[in-house]
């Protein structure tokens, strides 16, 4: 699945306000973590509604400790589980990419 089918699939599964196509600095970084959610998941073998499940419990991740940390501590433990690794240089450069999309996709301009 695409970055852009994710996306559609995201739209399509939560709509809710949170991480709807709304240009608040919560709802564009909600979104960022949905997407990571959904780029770790796919690479972890998830699908359909395993998958989906996985992309919000990402998100609720993010709320641990303020930056990013612990969305690093949660994709690197969850794909060593699996046997995959990433570095934790990998998942911000990632992170800040998926912003600039969830940008992109909100119309936000910054």
């Amino acid at each position: 699945m695409t970055m852009q089918a994710a996306a559609r699939v995201m739209e399509a599964d939560m709509s809710h306000s949170e991480w709807s196509a709304d240009d608040t600095p919560d709802a564009i970084r909600a979104r960022r973590n949905v997407l990571f959610g959904y780029w770790a998941g796919e690479r972890m073998g998830l699908s359909g509604e395993a998958l989906s499940r996985y992309a919000r419990q990402m998100h609720l991740a993010d709320y641990v400790v303020k930056g990013d940390q612990d969305l690093i501590v949660k994709i690197q433990q969850d794909f060593e589980a699996m046997n995959l690794t990433i570095s934790q240089a990998d998942a911000l450069r990632l992170l800040r990419s998926l912003h600039q999309q969830a940008l992109r996709e909100s119309g936000c301009t910054d």
